[in-house]
């Protein structure tokens, strides 16, 4: 069984790198196939990430929706970005006002072109209202990360400029041969509650869910924490490397590891006092991650997750027998 990572529906190639370092494969929700972003794409077929869509059906309604959606916030805010930045309380658009609001103006929209008069606006279910919503998120993203990426060539190329007015060019060379793709700013702390709560609304449909979730938004990891006074640290391992090239030499600890985190989802007697398998200490990298994990004892998935949905209606299928006792999350970060 491979963790599942939350709660994006997107990973970038430097995250899925530092998820690589602990885990030999992640498991990524997706809304629908047809939303996929190429470099996923290539994640998937590079056997790094399992694409995962729990939820089949309205595609077209959905990406219909996406640009129609997409053309109401450009006119209003000049971008799907500025209006997610100021218009907290329309996103996912859970209250009844809101839903109003935004089914209004979308028609208001289609009703003025005259190729789609005929169409019809549906009433919106919450199980939709959360995939268009992280599909919003998804392209705010990507588009801060690209925007952020631009931000560290840009700083870059200005250090190099000052180099090469000091006279130094081989302080340009270092400079350049130590481009990163580090964003700057964290996305999971914008909206974190509410992104968590979409997210769940697909974990309630897995019908082959997890009992690990890992991500790699400190933000996240500390709301959840905050919210869960039963939550138990198990772990905490620092200086794991980063070192792509030799993922192989690690699978036998990482699965291992993720053994150990596996059972201590399905044992009901699970304690927080477990044996941390050792690394190889041959094996260094240039980057280094640590891996924080709490276990919450007694809350299966659907329950601990379930915990921050707001919609009362909304509830795991009554088909989904749980296979775990225990929820356990983590946390990788750089270092």
């Amino acid at each position: 069984m491979n963790p599942i990572y939350f709660p994006f529906t997107y990973v970038s190639q430097s995250a899925a790198s530092r998820l690589a370092a602990c885990f030999s494969k992640i498991i990524v929700y997706q809304v629908s196939d047809s939303l996929l972003p190429g470099e996923l794409k290539h994640m998937r077929d590079s056997d790094v990430v399992e694409i995962r869509v729990p939820v089949t059906g309205d595609e077209k309604k959905i990406q219909t929706t996406l640009k129609a959606y997409k053309n109401w916030a450009n006119l209003h805010d000049g971008g799907t970005m500025a209006f997610l930045k100021t218009q907290a309380n329309l996103i996912p658009f859970y209250s009844d006002t809101s839903i109003s609001k935004i089914r209004t103006d979308i028609k208001k929209r289609i009703q003025s072109n005259p190729l789609h008069q005929n169409t019809a606006v549906k009433p919106l279910d919450h199980l939709f209202i959360a995939r268009l919503f992280l599909a919003i998120a998804q392209e705010y993203d990507i588009q801060h990360l690209n925007i952020d990426q631009d931000l560290v060539l840009l700083e870059e190329m200005e250090q190099v400029v000052f180099s090469n007015l000091k006279g130094d060019p081989a302080d340009s060379d270092q400079v350049l041969s130590r481009h990163t793709t580090t964003v700057k700013q964290e996305p999971g702390g914008y909206m974190t509650g509410e992104r968590i709560n979409a997210w769940t609304m697909l974990l309630f449909k897995d019908r082959e869910a997890s009992g690990v979730y890992i991500t790699g938004s400190q933000p996240v990891f500390s709301h959840l924490k905050e919210q869960s006074s039963d939550a138990k640290p198990i772990l905490s391992i620092d200086s794991i490397p980063v070192c792509p090239g030799q993922a192989a030499v690690l699978e036998k600890w990482k699965s291992r590891l993720m053994g150990i985190l596996d059972q201590l989802a399905k044992d009901p007697k699970a304690t927080a006092s477990i044996s941390i398998p050792a690394m190889p200490n041959h094996i260094h990298g240039e980057k280094t991650v640590s891996l924080t994990v709490y276990l919450i004892p007694g809350a299966s998935p659907q329950e601990y997750f379930g915990r921050f949905v707001e919609s009362v209606d909304f509830q795991p299928d009554k088909l989904l027998v749980p296979q775990y006792s225990n929820t356990v999350i983590g946390l990788v970060e750089p270092q």
